[in-house]
């Protein structure tokens, strides 16, 4: 609990519940993020579908999941499910928010059932023995697996998880990219007969060297986290677009951020800068994580720019002009300053932003200060006809 609250965005207003009744019947009393306890539960049913506002839901005792049964909980950020055995189809869809998953006691494994888990990195079935088609389609972030008791992959089991780059699969001999669709190359512990990707393609930045230090892109095998352009006025359509590491990008003088520039970085966590007065079309569209950006003077957002932006909260847009469904499936968007209703539960009239990775800057700043002062007052101290008051 303690370290939800301290990851959580807007943890003083997480809520616990525990519900033991076979059936929720009430949504509406999930208003704030919400720590869910279900300890006598065996079989978690549809009850909790799009409910986005649970963050964690404890159920040790649960052995089922039902078909659509955590469908769309954006907010699930863990899980805490010791006995569970069967996973139904689309299960566990759109569950953004996860990073890990261990689930060592599950044998049967449904179709489609995490699917669109674009946060996650990590999953550990050591029980499973057959992955269907479709069970982790497009979790584009995923980067490690872990089966070892797995006999079977049907083909696209894995569709478009392009960041794929090492798999545990001891009992299986052979795969193809049809059943594994990663663009890097995969390790395999241990090695089994697997037709690895061609080698990467180069291709020409769409910055000059002035303003980014990276003059050439690996489209397959780049892996820029944190960037800065720093003297960079424009942020062209589709620089970063399917960028599944980038998690910090520091834009000091950029003013206009065109179509997808940004989109699906499903790691991108904040956007620093202060300029900006022109976003494009779906230039944030699914970035899951993104949860600081600063739009105060932002005058013009396209359609759909904030698009399944699940994570954003605490949005300033008091010089907004435009107005086109740019906020659309953010589902933990409550505060937002501007001058009209824009389909947000609350106006507030002040709203800042302030990331921690800005934040860490500021702290690096201060303490670079205190430390020249402190050295500055020593010096004087050694001088005798200084005296300084304490």
């Amino acid at each position: 609990k303690y370290k939800l609250r301290s990851t959580f965005p807007h943890h003083k207003m997480i809520k616990t519940y525990n519900v033991q009744t076979q059936f929720i019947e009430n949504k509406e009393i999930f208003t704030n993020p919400t720590i869910l306890l279900r300890k006598n539960i065996k079989i978690i049913q549809k009850d909790l579908e799009r409910v986005s506002q649970i963050i964690y839901l404890d159920a040790p005792n649960a052995e089922s999941i039902n078909n659509q049964g955590l469908d769309w909980c954006c907010g699930l950020s863990c899980l805490n499910f010791p006995k569970l055995r069967k996973i139904g189809d689309q299960a566990c869809c759109y569950l953004v928010k996860l990073k890990a998953v261990i689930l060592d006691t599950v044998t049967n494994l449904g179709p489609w059932a995490f699917v669109h888990c674009g946060g996650m990195r990590f999953i550990q079935m050591n029980s499973v023995r057959e992955i269907p088609s479709n069970s982790f389609r497009n979790c584009s972030s995923l980067q490690r697996g872990i089966f070892k008791k797995l006999k079977k992959i049907k083909n696209d089991a894995f569709h478009d998880c392009a960041s794929i780059e090492y798999m545990e699969i001891p009992l299986i001999k052979s795969a193809s990219l049809k059943q594994i669709c990663t663009k890097k190359h995969v390790t395999f512990n241990p090695q089994i007969k697997f037709q690895q990707i061609d080698e990467p393609v180069l291709s020409i930045s769409p910055f000059s060297a002035n303003q980014m230090t990276v003059s050439t892109l690996f489209k397959r095998q780049c892996r820029l986290i944190k960037v800065k352009l720093s003297k960079a006025i424009l942020v062209p359509e589709f620089a970063f677009s399917n960028n599944q590491y980038l998690f910090y990008i520091e834009i000091p003088k950029v003013e206009i951020i065109q179509q997808k520039a940004f989109f699906e970085c499903k790691q991108l966590l904040e956007v620093l800068g202060n300029r900006i007065i022109k976003i494009g079309q779906a230039s944030f569209s699914e970035c899951y994580q993104l949860s600081s950006i600063n739009l105060e003077n932002t005058q013009e957002i396209g359609s759909n720019a904030f698009y399944r932006c699940f994570s954003l909260n605490n949005i300033n847009v008091s010089k907004l002009i435009t107005n086109n469904n740019i906020f659309e499936n953010c589902y933990f968007l409550k505060r937002i300053q501007h001058n009209e209703n824009i389909g947000v539960d609350e106006i507030s009239q002040k709203v800042r932003s302030f990331g921690k990775f800005a934040f860490q800057k500021q702290l690096v700043r201060m303490k670079a200060k205190q430390s020249l002062m402190k050295l500055l007052i020593s010096k004087l101290k050694s001088i005798k006809q200084f005296k300084i008051r304490e």
